[in-house]
C-alpha cells in the first residue's frame, strides 16, 4: 500500500477534511442471524405523540419545519423498532424518551461543558424523585421532569431505579466525551476490546443500562439483582451493546465524516490512529461485530446451565430467555430503523 493511501495522526490531530469512503448499505452490516423483522403496529401514532410532546415542552423548535425534520428522522418512532412488543402506552412513553435523548445528543455537540454540567445538575432532582421535584426553567429540565413522572407512574419502582442509574451513566458518558473534545484527545480504541476506553464509554452514551431496563419494563420482569450481577448477564449486555455501537459506526460513517465528528466513530479512528485505509478500517469493524456476536451466542448457549446454577424455575427461565432475545431484537430493530430514518443521511444537518 502506498504511503498516500495511509494516514497516521496523533490523537488530537483530526483533520478538517478527509476522503469520503463509499456509503455502507445496511444489508452489508453484520447482524445476528435469524432475528425477525418487527415493528410496533402503532409506529405512526408513537412518532406523532413524541413530536407533539416535544413541541409542547419546547424540546424541539416550535415550527413546522422543525417538526417535519424530526418526523423524517423517526426519532420517537425508533422506539417502535427496538421495543416492538411494548404496550401502546409504554411505546408512546419510550418514543418521548427517544426524542429527548436525541436532543441531548445534539446538545452534547453544541454546548460547552460548563453549560452541560449545569443541565446534568438540574436533572438530578426530578430523576431521584420520579419527577416530583423540578429545579430550573430550561425546557430540557422541565421535559425531563415530565418524563420521570410519567415513567414512575407506569413502571415498577425496581425497574425505575435501574432506568435512573442508566440515565446517570449516560450523563457521565457525555461529560467524558466533552472532556476529550475540549482537550483535543480521543478515547483509546485498544483494538476494540470489550474493556477498552472506546467501547466502555460508548456503552454509557448509547444507554446500555437505560435501554435494556426498558425491556424489563416491557416484559414486567425486573431482573433480580443476583442475576444482574452475574458475569453471564453482564457479558450478554456488553456484547449485545458492542454489536449495536459498531453497527451504528458503520451506518453513520459517511455522515460523521461530513460533519467532522471523527473522534466518535471507530472506523474513523482506525483510519486516523492506526493508519488503515477506510476499506481496511470498515472490515476491521465488521470483524469486531462478528466477534462480539459470537461472544454473545457463546454465553447464550450456556444459559440452560446458568438457569440450573441459579435455581430458575420454568417460568422465570422463560422470562430471562425473553430478555436475552430482546437484546438481539434491539440490534435488528436498530438496523431496520436505519432504513427508514433521515438521521444518517449525508444531506441531513449533522447529528450523531
Amino acid at each position: 500500500m502506498s504511503t498516500d493511501a495511509r494516514t497516521t495522526a496523533l490523537p488530537g490531530d483530526i483533520p478538517t477534511h478527509t476522503t469520503m469512503p463509499e456509503p455502507i448499505a445496511v444489508d452489508d452490516i453484520p447482524r445476528f442471524a435469524g432475528v425477525p423483522h418487527k415493528v410496533h403496529p402503532g409506529l405512526r401514532e408513537i412518532e406523532e405523540t413524541a413530536v407533539a410532546w416535544a413541541l409542547e415542552h419546547r424540546v424541539i423548535a416550535a415550527s413546522d419545519e422543525s417538526a417535519d425534520d424530526w418526523r423524517s428522522q423517526l426519532a420517537g418512532g425508533c422506539a417502535a423498532y427496538v421495543y416492538p412488543e411494548s404496550t401502546v402506552e409504554l411505546a408512546a412513553l419510550w418514543g418521548r424518551w427517544y426524542i429527548w435523548w436525541f436532543t441531548v445528543d445534539e446538545l452534547a455537540i453544541k454546548y460547552s461543558m460548563r453549560d452541560f454540567v449545569e443541565l446534568v445538575c438540574r436533572w438530578d432532582a426530578p430523576l431521584k424523585t420520579g419527577g416530583q421535584t423540578l429545579e430550573g426553567t430550561h425546557p430540557m429540565v422541565r421535559a425531563f421532569a415530565d418524563l420521570c413522572r410519567r415513567t414512575a407512574e407506569l413502571i415498577d419502582p425496581d425497574t425505575y431505579a435501574v432506568l435512573a442509574q442508566g440515565c446517570i451513566e449516560a450523563f457521565e458518558g457525555f461529560l467524558i466525551e466533552m472532556a476529550f473534545r475540549d482537550s483535543g484527545d480521543v478515547l483509546k480504541l485498544e483494538g476494540l476490546e470489550p474493556n477498552g476506553e472506546y467501547l466502555v464509554n460508548h456503552r454509557r452514551t448509547f444507554g446500555a443500562v437505560y435501554d435494556y431496563s426498558i425491556y424489563e419494563a416491557c416484559r414486567g420482569y425486573p431482573l433480580p439483582s443476583m442475576l444482574r450481577r452475574t458475569p453471564e448477564w453482564q457479558g450478554l449486555l456488553t456484547a449485545g451493546m458492542d454489536v449495536i455501537i459498531l453497527q451504528n459506526d458503520l451506518n453513520g460513517l459517511a455522515r460523521d465524516i461530513r460533519g467532522n465528528d471523527l473522534k466518535n466513530n471507530s472506523v474513523c479512528l482506525l483510519h486516523l490512529q492506526e493508519g488503515l485505509s477506510y476499506p481496511e478500517a470498515v472490515e476491521t469493524v465488521k470483524k469486531a461485530i462478528r466477534r462480539r456476536i459470537q461472544d454473545f451466542l457463546s454465553i447464550e448457549n450456556r444459559l440452560p446451565e446458568f438457569a440450573r446454577k441459579h435455581g430458575l424455575g420454568p417460568a422465570e427461565r422463560e422470562r430471562f430467555a425473553a430478555l436475552v432475545r430482546d437484546l438481539k431484537q434491539y440490534s435488528q430493530g436498530g438496523l431496520d430503523w436505519y432504513r427508514e430514518t433521515s438521521r444518517y443521511d449525508t444531506t441531513h444537518p449533522h447529528t450523531r
